[in-house]
């Protein structure tokens, strides 16, 4: 008979074994990690924690308590503090949670999210009270700018030498046309693209549209769904159409799951919803590009 403890140890390692699969597949963007890294940067010199788990009661209470109250920035830009938190608590430091706790240490759980706590609440509204807004200025600083096209074409140089076609020529191709944020690109499906012959200049021409669904993928969280044109460009270096042409005649000759052939055009195919790109292949390229340009 099997001793019971050796089936709890195959439970627990499994239990870790998935928490670590969960944690490789979650990706998040930069605002995220770089919250993570000043909250840990502040649990470190200022409560002497220097070993992770580093996100508990405590070390939570603490940061929006002492730190959160004098920082600038909108609603919306200070909702996503306790977000960006939570996302780490939930996925990166789960495994460190996991495996402390098959090494007989005890750890400190959130009960429930943060942004839910009341000294969380606090200083969250603190920080709307004494936060005032640059007035009186330029009604457009701050907002972000595409490149010069010099230096877009510099940078579409080495995405292209570089073999870096797809993903990367994608995303960056949409942010400097048509300044899609990156949490929309990432959540693009096939079908979210849609080809028009009326939103053109001239008769012989049609447009890409892209469409940004209604819901919580966007940032203004828009409650229809809206389009996105994009024309050609006489330098297919900055073409976002030429991008988008090249990554899915690659895609439609490779994935067998593409098929135009399905029985009843009436009903939703399932590759209609499938990610339009692969982000852990666009993080990968994009950090090759940063180290190089």
């Amino acid at each position: 008979m099997a001793d019971d403890s050796d089936g709890e140890n195959s439970l627990a390692e499994q239990n870790l074994e998935n928490a670590r699969q969960v944690a490789a597949a979650k990706t998040c963007d930069k605002s995220y990690t770089t919250e993570y890294k000043r909250f840990v940067k502040f649990v470190k010199e200022e409560l002497d924690i220097v070993e992770p788990p580093f996100i508990t009661p405590r070390t939570v209470d603490e940061y929006f308590t002492r730190t959160i109250p004098g920082r600038k920035g909108g609603k919306e830009h200070m909702s996503r503090i306790p977000n960006a938190l939570m996302f780490y608590y939930n996925y990166r430091e789960n495994v460190i949670r996991i495996e402390k706790q098959r090494a007989g240490h005890p750890v400190e759980l959130l009960n429930g999210k943060i942004k839910d706590r009341p000294r969380v609440k606090n200083a969250l509204e603190a920080q709307e009270s004494l936060y005032e807004p640059e007035g009186n200025g330029d009604p457009h600083k701050g907002l972000k700018d595409i490149l010069t096209t010099d230096k877009i074409e510099r940078a579409m140089n080495f995405i292209y030498g570089d073999g870096a076609w797809g993903e990367l020529a994608i995303h960056f191709l949409y942010g400097q046309n048509g300044a899609i944020r990156g949490a929309s690109n990432r959540n693009l499906r096939y079908c979210d693209l849609r080809y028009s012959d009326r939103f053109v200049h001239e008769a012989d021409q049609g447009a890409l549209l892209i469409i940004l669904r209604r819901g919580k993928s966007n940032k203004d969280r828009h409650d229809r769904d809206r389009q996105v044109a994009y024309w050609r460009h006489r330098d297919y270096r900055v073409c976002s159409i030429f991008a988008t042409a090249a990554y899915l005649i690659w895609n439609l000759a490779r994935d067998n799951d593409i098929n135009f052939y399905h029985a009843d055009k009436n009903q939703q195919a399932a590759w209609w919803d499938k990610d339009f790109t692969n982000w852990n292949n666009y993080n990968c390229k994009l950090n090759n590009y940063e180290m190089c340009s």
